[in-house]
C-alpha cells in the first residue's frame, strides 16, 4: 500500500466539524457595488452581468487582472472562496488575440490562454496567485495544468512549479470551479471544493503575507474568465480546547474518508470503529488484501496506525484551527470507549495500545 495516497486525502478532506466564521467580504455580482474594472473595447471587453464578472483580454503578450479592494486584518488566518471558469477554453477551439502593427491591430489565435486567481495584490512585483492553464497535448475534459506562486519584490517563488492532476478538474474546460484558499499560519492552502470534499491543488509555505490590499481573477491574453462569486471568511477559532470534544458521527467520517482513499488501491481495505461484545469499541484497519508482510505484520500494523493517527490529529487541527495536543485527541477517543487499535490482514490481528501510538 501506499501511503502518501491517504496522505493527500486526508489533507484534503471536507470539513467534519461545524465552525462559525465572519464574512469579510463578499460579491455575488448582483451589481458593480465592488467597482470591478468595466471595458468595452476591442482589447478588453468586462462587465458585471447576469450575476458574474465576465471579463475577456484580447492584447497578445500580456496578462492582467481584475481587482477591487478587499481591507482586512490580514495578520488573522482567512479562508477565500470563488468559483471561477474560463469560458475560452474549448478543446479544438481558438480565440483572438491583438497586436499593432503600424498603428493598425493585427488578430492572431491562442488555442490555451491562462487564467486564474490573485489574492494579495500589491503590484505585478507583489503578489499570490493561482493560475490555469489547459495542458497543449489535451484532447478532452479537465487536462489542466496550474501553478501556485507568490511575487514578492519582483522575485517568482514557487515550490511545486507547474502540475497536472487528471482527477481534478472532470466537470469541463469551461465549467465554473469553486475553488478554496486557506490562509493557515504555514502558509497557504489551495483547494477545489467538490461539495463532499476539498481537492488539494497546492500549499504554498513559501509567503503568507496579504502583500497588497486587493483581489480578483487573472485573465491571460485570449482568454474570457467568469467569477461568479467571491467570498472572504474569518473562521472563528473554538473557546476552550480543554474541553474538546468529538462526536462518533465525526469519527465515523474520518474513518470512512480514509476507508475511501484506501479502497481506491487496495478494495479490502478499510479503517472503522469496531463494537465489542464487552461495550468498548476499537479503532480497527483491516488490510486483507495485503500479502506481502509475511512475520513484519505487526510492525506494518503499527507504522499505519501510528500514520493514521497522525493525518487524523492533523485533519483536526486543520479543520478548528486549534491547537489540539495529541492527548487531547486520544482523550477524546477514549471517551468514547475507543480502548484500543487492532490491525487485521489475512485472518491474523494485532492489537495495539493507545501509549505505543504516541
Amino acid at each position: 500500500m501506499r501511503i502518501f495516497f491517504m496522505i493527500i486525502a486526508l489533507f484534503c478532506a471536507k470539513t467534519l466539524f461545524s465552525q462559525q466564521s465572519e464574512v469579510l467580504f463578499n460579491d455575488d455580482f448582483n451589481s458593480n457595488k465592488n467597482n470591478w474594472k468595466i471595458s468595452h473595447t476591442t482589447l478588453r471587453l468586462s462587465e458585471v452581468v447576469g450575476g458574474k464578472l465576465v471579463d475577456y483580454l484580447g492584447k497578445e503578450g500580456v496578462q492582467r487582472v481584475n481587482l477591487t479592494h478587499a481591507d482586512f486584518d490580514d495578520s488573522c488566518d482567512y479562508v477565500i472562496r470563488f468559483s471561477l471558469a474560463n469560458l475560452n477554453n474549448e478543446t479544438g477551439y481558438k480565440y483572438p488575440i491583438y497586436s499593432k502593427y503600424h498603428g493598425k491591430l493585427t488578430k492572431r489565435w491562442v488555442t490555451t490562454p491562462q487564467w486564474g486567481f490573485t489574492w494579495g495584490f500589491k503590484d505585478w512585483d507583489n503578489y499570490n496567485a493561482i493560475v490555469l492553464q489547459k495542458a497543449p497535448h489535451s484532447v478532452g475534459v479537465g487536462e489542466f495544468g496550474y501553478k501556485a506562486y507568490s511575487m514578492v519584490n519582483g522575485i517568482e517563488i514557487c515550490e511545486d512549479g507547474w502540475q497536472e492532476d487528471p482527477t481534478a478538474f472532470l466537470k469541463g474546460n469551461t465549467a465554473y470551479y469553486d475553488f478554496v484558499i486557506r490562509k493557515k499560519n504555514d502558509g497557504f492552502l489551495v483547494l477545489l471544493d467538490l461539495g463532499s470534499e476539498e481537492k488539494h491543488l497546492a500549499h504554498m509555505k513559501c509567503n503568507t503575507e496579504w502583500l497588497g490590499d486587493y483581489v480578483g481573477p487573472f485573465i491571460g491574453a485570449g482568454a474570457q474568465i467568469s467569477l461568479d462569486y467571491i467570498k472572504i471568511e474569518k473562521p472563528q477559532k473554538p473557546g476552550n480546547i480543554n474541553n474538546f470534544n468529538l462526536s462518533m458521527k465525526q469519527i465515523n467520517s474520518l474513518c470512512n474518508s480514509i476507508s475511501d482513499t484506501i479502497k481506491g488501491n487496495n478494495p479490502e481495505s478499510y479503517l472503522s470503529v469496531k463494537a465489542n461484545l464487552n461495550g468498548t469499541r476499537t479503532l480497527m484497519f483491516s488490510a486483507n488484501d495485503i500479502s506481502e508482510l509475511e512475520g513484519e505484520e505487526r510492525e506494518y500494523g503499527l507504522k499505519m496506525h501510528k500514520k493514521i493517527f497522525e493525518l487524523i490529529f492533523q485533519t483536526v487541527n486543520d479543520a478548528l484551527d486549534t491547537p489540539v495536543k495529541g492527548e487531547d485527541l486520544i482523550s477524546a477517543l477514549q471517551s468514547k470507549n475507543i480502548t484500543n487499535l487492532e490491525f487485521d490482514t489475512k485472518g491474523h490481528s494485532h492489537s495495539y495500545t493507545w501509549d505505543e501510538i504516541l
